[in-house]
């Protein structure tokens, strides 16, 4: 079947590491001077590479794991003199750790950190542009917070399926009495 569908009967074995957690670790930048890691996002529970849910902060994670990961944050920060705001997202599997993507804006999931720590992502990336000065930084989360996505589709087809539409009317339609 790979032969007729792909050309060649090939099979790549990768390890599926089961326990394995998605984190997401925002930052701020400042060059080579300055850099806040904002708290860590989970974002494991996902629907084929999905984000699905992401809760705020990420917990119980194992200490190696979490000091390994703002290290590799910071030390590819000041390697590259980035400033501005961006995100590094790593597998964590134990005390092993695993980057996997690096994303130099802000991610789909800033207003989580935004409102929960009471900051604003528009005058941290100002900053680490040099535009304003540095805000002061909370040194401490008070609370969580959880972000949803809802995907309109078919689960087994894998299609868009809005569901069942009962109703489709014009919202410019005049009222008549």
């Amino acid at each position: 079947q790979l032969s007729r569908r792909y050309g060649e009967a090939s099979v790549l074995v990768e390890r599926c590491p089961p326990a394995a957690r998605h984190l997401i670790i925002p930052f701020a930048a400042d060059g080579n001077r300055f850099t806040k890691i904002f708290p860590m996002i989970d974002a494991s529970l996902q629907s084929r590479w999905r984000r699905m849910i992401q809760f705020i902060p990420a917990t119980d994670l194992d200490p190696v794991a979490e000091t390994a990961v703002k290290e590799c944050v910071q030390k590819w920060v000041s390697h590259l003199g980035f400033s501005g705001f961006g995100s590094m997202e790593f597998i964590v599997d134990g005390n092993r750790v695993y980057i996997i993507d690096a994303i130099a804006r802000l991610n789909a999931a800033f207003p989580l950190w935004d409102n929960l720590l009471g900051v604003n992502s528009v005058e941290w990336q100002l900053a680490g542009l040099g535009q304003l000065p540095m805000p002061s930084a909370p040194t401490e989360v008070y609370g969580a917070a959880v972000s949803l996505r809802f995907y309109a589709e078919d689960p087994i087809r894998q299609i868009p399926c809005p569901g069942l539409i009962r109703e489709i009317s014009s919202p410019y339609r005049k009222k008549t009495d």
